[in-house]
């Protein structure tokens, strides 16, 4: 899910948000819309929403760390969600853990909500899960992988509950429906 714009580490002294600015401008010149978000460890920014497929929205968010100086995390996260109209963050984003084709993405962001009702009877089932399977889950992320070492690959959605819990939910297509394959919970902290 996207984070407010508010700074999430106030305490973060002056000289390191304008070290910060002139990194970036040094780093990404034709870039000067950014508008970082702060933290204890670094900063990250959001790159402009962008439209994907119909209603797809997608957007990239760059991370920085700070370590006596600024360095660029290779890695990116990029954020997926539908939405008509003008694409803007949206507190429904989900993290797009693994490429995939826009008219994938869309059927699962369409659907998830159907087959997480349909999951809650294989949380049911999973010692694991059965106590979280009535929790309110918003989708947090979308990937492919396994459900166990001799599993196929297959679509795996990540959800996060107001319990501070997570589940699994990997996904096989049946014509244009999904279907719920396997569950798992893993232990949180």
């Amino acid at each position: 899910m996207l984070l407010p714009a508010a700074a999430l580490a106030a305490d973060v002294p002056e000289a390191q948000k304008s070290s910060f600015h002139a990194f970036y401008r040094a780093t990404f010149p034709d870039d000067h819309a950014a508008q970082p978000v702060f933290t204890a460890s670094g900063a990250h920014v959001d790159a402009m929403p962008r439209r994907g497929l119909r209603t797809l929205c997608r957007m990239t968010r760059i991370r920085f760390s700070y370590d006596k100086e600024w360095s660029v995390v290779p890695q990116r996260t990029e954020f997926v969600w539908l939405q008509k109209g003008v694409c803007r963050p949206s507190a429904s984003a989900a993290t797009l853990l693994n490429r995939m084709p826009d008219t994938e993405l869309i059927s699962v962001l369409e659907q998830h909500p159907k087959v997480l009702t349909r999951a809650r009877l294989l949380m049911a089932g999973n010692s694991a899960c059965a106590g979280a399977r009535s929790f309110n889950f918003g989708l947090a992320s979308i990937g492919v992988g396994t459900s166990g070492k001799e599993s196929e690959e297959m679509v795996e959605l990540g959800y996060a509950s107001d319990h501070r819990t997570a589940v699994k939910i990997w996904i096989r297509r049946s014509g244009a429906e999904y279907d719920a394959w396997n569950v798992a919970c893993p232990a949180t902290k």
